[in-house]
């Protein structure tokens, strides 16, 4: 749609305003009349306050009176109607009397307010396409430039807002910048007048913009770090290009807390009067302190012998190369020193830690270790575990970091609700790990509004066929087949699967399971239902001939496979071993030695990340930290990193 000032038009828009000023004063003073009774009021002692009327009581009245209209002025007051009604949380009435207004005929003002109305009661019902359309594709050209600011400015964090929810963080980028102009400009302008009455409404002004920062900020952390780059060399206005330059400076030498201080001061040098120099973002603001407050003295414990001493010695590996990276790049160093927690009780190893000046303690690895330690009532020491226990303890000084199943599945209940998926079928193995799994997916799928049909679980013992046969109906459908050549001789018929399901979701404990399950599904007729598995789907080594089968799935996995030019990981390739199924356990060590100087900082500011080798990391309330992992695709048998969430970038 496309918009031309008409005089005509602006004349009859400033007569409606007049006569809508008029009614809502009047239907103020009716309500609070009404609100008042009929008592008589002699002096103070007897009179009532007025009440204000509230949204419902409003939006009623603008009903009525927009029955007794026609054409510009009955849909100027629906609209002032659906407002109200959108405050009263009565969002489908809201958009049931917008359906009586003829947005074409609207002028621009009333247009975006038109829009706004219906984009917030599509985002309610969690339709981001359809809010989408409503407040960008409506719009051509810069139809904004001739709204009332504080409107455009409604407009556009609406926009960002839902630019964020599909996850078009650049988009949101660009809304929260063009918002920033916008409030400074009304600074500046407010700031020429010298009342008192006036610097409320610029304090009013500097927190609406500050707030603004706070999501802008959010939404750079979002973007890829490539992206970042690009920007913050390219981007034509020098303000905003130097958003995107603090933002990289964030996100790059994350292990490197000297140079990234070093950078930061360096940034603020160069813009001592930039927005973010004046309001440092959160996270920011806290790195010289942490960098100046490391630990000296760290202590890992893990089961060095006996049944867990490969996946341990991974581990050490892990920590022993970032350790090594950090000391090449002329960083201070730790001491680390190894204890072997099979050698006695896990509260005594730990003391013993204690004792011999460790200032922070890596470990335990074994979830009834870390279990035991939780109960201490006081940790003398912070502890950053391996492994995260079931029901967390809010122990002071305990962080539990591991690379739970949990984590990965939230994941793909997110993006898969995302994906537009509603009607959700599960296939898991008949094990503990197939149990967790299905115990994770449920909840969280249901918590959305999801529907999980069924859950169906295999043996691996050559029964795919038979359970997902069983899954897809198929075996019902041919059952019906055989009773209708009963009857009827014999017919024509080819079975079909079940209808009612719009996504699988495949739990496996290796990638073989994942090459017999996804053509098993396109025999049974479900080869073009989406599947979203666990991360074992893939071992972390290409292998495209093997893996023709399984394009089209989606699943999320460490960024460490994907990372190419890592020093860290170039160190752990030449030196240990090179089997897969270590290949997380050496991004598990790399990430805990790498993460444990910016705990503080995760815990301080809520929104604070971490972009390592297992994901992007976030510390939650009860100090477990959260992985975001990469979004990955198989496409001709290789494994696709795909650009869907927060876990875009991370840690070189």
């Amino acid at each position: 749609m496309e918009f031309i000032f008409d005089p005509n038009v602006k004349r009859n828009y400033l007569t409606i305003i007049e006569l809508i000023k008029k009614f809502v004063f009047v239907a103020i003073i009716v309500i609070s009349f009404v609100n008042c009774g009929s008592q008589p009021t002699s002096g103070p002692e007897t009179s009532q306050e007025l009440e204000a009327p509230k949204p419902l009581e409003i939006a009623h009245r603008l009903i009525e009176e927009a029955q007794t209209k026609i054409g510009l002025e009955k849909f100027t007051l629906l609209i002032l109607a659906s407002e109200q009604l959108m405050l009263a949380n009565e969002y489908h009435w809201a958009e049931q009397i917008l359906a009586e207004t003829d947005p074409d005929l609207l002028p621009p003002a009333w247009f975006a307010r038109w829009s706004i109305v219906r984009a917030k009661a599509a985002l309610i019902d969690e339709e981001y396409e359809l809010a989408k359309q409503y407040l960008v594709d409506s719009f051509t050209g810069d139809t904004t430039q001739h709204l009332p600011t504080q409107l455009t400015i409604r407009l556009r964090e609406l926009r960002a807002d839902i630019f964020f929810y599909l996850e078009e963080f650049d988009q949101s980028v660009k809304e929260r910048l063009a918002i920033n102009q916008l409030i400074a400009v009304q600074i500046e302008a407010s700031a020429e007048f010298d009342r008192e009455e006036n610097e409320s409404h610029i304090l009013k002004l500097q927190e609406q913009q500050a707030f603004n920062e706070t999501l802008l900020w959010q939404a750079l952390m979002e973007m890829p770090s490539d992206k970042l780059n690009m920007l913050a060399q390219n981007y034509p206005d020098p303000q905003s290009a130097a958003w995107y330059q603090l933002a990289r400076l964030s996100k790059n030498n994350q292990t490197n807390l000297e140079q990234q201080v070093a950078d930061l001061e360096q940034w603020i040098a160069n813009w001592p009067e930039h927005p973010a120099s004046l309001r440092l973002p959160a996270d920011l603001r806290l790195l010289t302190e942490i960098a100046a407050n490391q630990p000296a003295h760290i202590a890992v414990l893990l089961p060095l012998s006996q049944k867990f001493e490969k996946a341990a010695n991974a581990i050490r590996d892990g920590i022993m190369a970032a350790f090594y990276q950090r000391s090449a790049s002329g960083q201070k160093v730790p001491i680390v020193d190894y204890y072997d927690t099979t050698t006695g009780d896990i509260a005594a190893v730990y003391q013993q830690a204690v004792d011999e000046g460790a200032d922070l303690v890596i470990g335990p690895l074994q979830k009834n270790a870390i279990s035991e330690l939780a109960l201490e009532l006081e940790l003398p020491v912070p502890l950053l575990t391996l492994n995260n226990i079931d029901n967390p303890l809010d122990s002071p000084g305990l962080y539990q970091f591991g690379l739970a199943i949990e984590d990965e599945i939230q994941q793909i209940v997110d993006q898969a609700w995302l994906d537009g998926h509603r009607r959700a079928l599960i296939l898991a193995p008949a094990d503990s790990r197939g149990d967790r799994c299905v115990s994770a997916f449920i909840p969280a799928w249901e918590a959305l509004g999801g529907e999980v049909s069924h859950h169906y679980r295999y043996s691996g013992n050559n029964d795919y066929s038979s359970v997902i046969k069983k899954a897809m109906h198929v075996d019902q459908s041919e059952l019906r087949a055989r009773e209708i050549r009963r009857m009827f001789g014999r017919i024509e018929f080819e079975p079909r699967r079940r209808q009612d399901i719009d996504m699988v979701f495949v739990a496996v404990n290796d990638v073989k399971q994942a090459r017999q399950i996804k053509p098993t599904l396109a025999f049974y007729f479900a080869g073009n239902v989406p599947v979203y598995a666990t991360s074992n789907v893939f071992s972390g080594v290409s292998a495209p001939k093997l893996d023709q089968d399984l394009n089209g799935v989606q699943f999320t996995t460490l960024p460490w496979f994907f990372d190419q030019s890592s020093e860290i990981k170039r160190n752990i390739s030449r030196f240990a071993s090179k089997n897969p199924a270590y290949q997380r356990l050496y991004a598990l060590g790399a990430d805990a030695f790498n993460i444990y100087p910016r705990l503080r900082q995760l815990e301080s500011i809520k929104q604070a990340k971490f972009y390592g080798f297992t994901g992007t990391l976030q510390l939650n309330e009860n100090k477990q930290i959260v992985r975001q992992q990469q979004w990955v695709k198989f496409i001709n048998g290789r494994a696709r990193p795909q650009i869907k969430s927060s876990s875009a970038g991370h840690a070189k």
